[in-house]
């Protein structure tokens, strides 16, 4: 049985849907006060994304809602562009 993989779009949409529920969770432990877990968290998140996609309106996009949620991106168009 062979098996079945992710594809690249797959995955881009599990990363972007993951950071979004920290977002969401950072928000409300602010918005209730807690501010200490939510300090918590935020040092355990990576600060830096490097973001790849060909689609430059999509790139752009990504990358605007990640910096405004406190992230530094670079991006790239291409694989061999981010490497």
């Amino acid at each position: 049985m062979p098996k079945a993989s992710l594809s690249e779009d797959t995955l881009l949409r599990m990363l972007v849907a993951a950071i979004a529920e920290t977002i969401a969770r950072l928000a409300m432990l602010r918005t209730v006060g807690n501010y200490q877990q939510a300090l918590d968290i935020r040092l355990k998140l990576p600060g830096h994304i490097l973001l790849v996609d060909d689609d430059e309106l999509m790139r752009r996009s990504l990358a605007l809602n990640l910096e405004e949620s406190g992230y530094r991106v670079n991006t790239a168009s291409s694989a061999e562009t981010a490497l």
